[in-house]
Parts: structure tokens; sequence; C-alpha cells
């Protein structure tokens, strides 16, 4: 949030997919994170939608889209075909100009985190620490159990 005056975190819902913890839970716990580390709403904004990301981002006056990777290898197709679709989507549907995507590889030692693992981790009562913010593992692990 440096970068900018303000951050926007949006989570991208799929109406048609049934989640495991809910847009909002997710929301609420992003905020709380957030919160921990000093940053407010006034910094950094979290915002669920179901509608094209490329929306959102035109409709906050974006500068830019970042997206999280763990990996190319592991995500980079999925991930390029979303910029494609935030590319030509703006251009084809919105008759708009596209808002540029950005790409934030995680760091090596996080590369193997996934929801999947956390729910593991959880389900099986091991400790999950080692896999997300320091001061989150009681409301990640409630969530997920």
């Amino acid at each position: 949030a440096t970068v900018a005056d303000q951050v926007h975190a949006v989570i991208g819902v799929n109406p048609t997919k049934r989640y495991a913890v809910t847009p909002a839970a997710r929301q609420q716990l992003l905020e709380g994170m957030l919160r921990e580390w000093g940053l407010g709403a006034d910094r950094v904004c979290v915002a669920t939608t179901a509608d094209y990301i490329w929306r959102f981002a035109k409709g906050v006056r974006a500068r830019a889209l970042y997206r999280g990777v763990r990996t190319w290898r592991k995500d980079g197709v999925d991930e390029k075909v979303l910029e494609a679709l935030n590319t030509f989507g703006p251009l084809l549907i919105g008759r708009t100009t596209p808002v540029p995507t950005r790409f934030l590889e995680a760091p090596p030692m996080y590369a193997h985190v996934s929801s999947t693992l956390v729910r593991e981790r959880v389900s099986s009562g091991r400790g999950i620490e080692d896999l997300v913010p320091l001061g989150s593992e009681g409301a990640v692990a409630q969530m997920y159990g």
C-alpha cells in the first residue's frame, strides 16, 4: 500500500461455485488480518464481486490489476487466461481500455501453500502457523475446520 493511496483487495466470486468458506467470511478474515497489520480500510479496501474483476477495477479507477501466483508452473496457464479475459473483456464487452495486469510471484518458501493444504492440516489437527499470517491461525482454523 506504500505505492498507491489506496489498494483494493478483491475476492472474485463464481456464482456457480460452492465455497467451503463463504466469500463474505473470507472478506472478514482478510479485513481482520489487515487491521492486525495496521492497514485500515482507508489504505486497503477489501471487496467481493461476482462481476468481472476488470469491471470492478474500472469502477474504482484502478491503474493496475495485481494477481498473486504461487509459481508460474502451478498457476501460469490459468493466470494467463484470466489476464486475457481482463484484457479483451473491456475492449469487446465494455468498449473501454483494459487495466493492465501485473503479477506477483510468491517467494519459493510459500509456493506450496494452498487452501487445500490448509484444510488438510486443520482437519487432521496439525498446525498451520507456517502457512498463514501470524495471529490469524485461530480464525483460519475455525473457518476451514
